[in-house]
C-alpha cells in the first residue's frame, strides 16, 4: 500500500505527506487535525498544483460568488473575510483534502493490472509542474498592474497641475 501511496504522490514531498497519510489511516481515514500552509496560502491553486480538480472549482466558484455579492450588497470586506476563513479552512483540512483524492485515485487503480496500475497511478496522481510558474506569472503581472496604475494617476494628475500653472512671461515678478 506505501508503494501505491508514494506513486500516486509523486516524487515531491513523498515523505511528508506520508507521514500524515498514516494519522488518517490509524484512524481508519477519519479526519486528524493538521497544518499545510502551502494549502492555506495558496488555496485553490494548491489544489490545482496537486490534480484536485474539483477542490479548485469549488475554490473558484466560491470566491467568484462571493466576490459578487460584495460588489451587489456592497458590505465591505466580505471578499476579505471569505478569503480568510477559507484560507484557515484549507489550511486545517488540506492534507485530508489531498489523502482523500489519494484513495479515490487508489481506489480507481485497483481493477487495474499491476503493469497498467502504476502509469495509471504516475498520471492520475502527482502535481502539475506548471502550476506555481503560470500563477506566480500571473501574480507578478497583477502586482505590476496594482503598482502601475495609482503611479498612472499620480503622473497623469501631475502634468495637469503642472499645465494649470504657467508663470507670467516677462521679466522678474
Amino acid at each position: 500500500m506505501i508503494h501505491h501511496y508514494e506513486t500516486a504522490i509523486g516524487d515531491l514531498e513523498t515523505q511528508n505527506y506520508l507521514r500524515r497519510f498514516a494519522r488518517f489511516d490509524a484512524k481508519r481515514g477519519w479526519y486528524v487535525p493538521s497544518w499545510n500552509w502551502p494549502a492555506c496560502l495558496f488555496m485553490g491553486v494548491w489544489a490545482l498544483y496537486r490534480k484536485m480538480y474539483k477542490n479548485f472549482w469549488y475554490f473558484a466558484w466560491i470566491f467568484g460568488f462571493f466576490a459578487f455579492a460584495e460588489e451587489a450588497s456592497g458590505l465591505e470586506d466580505l471578499f476579505l473575510l471569505t478569503w480568510v476563513i477559507t484560507a484557515i479552512f484549507y489550511g486545517l483540512a488540506g492534507d485530508y483534502f489531498y489523502y482523500r483524492h489519494i484513495r479515490h485515485v487508489l481506489r480507481e487503480a485497483e481493477p487495474l493490472s499491476a503493469v497498467e496500475r502504476i502509469p495509471f497511478l504516475e498520471k492520475k496522481g502527482g502535481i502539475i509542474p506548471w502550476v506555481p510558474w503560470v500563477f506566480g506569472f500571473l501574480g507578478i503581472i497583477g502586482a505590476a498592474i496594482a503598482i502601475s496604475i495609482p503611479l498612472y494617476d499620480y503622473f497623469e494628475k501631475s502634468h495637469h497641475r503642472s499645465a494649470l500653472y504657467q508663470p507670467k512671461s516677462g521679466g522678474l515678478p
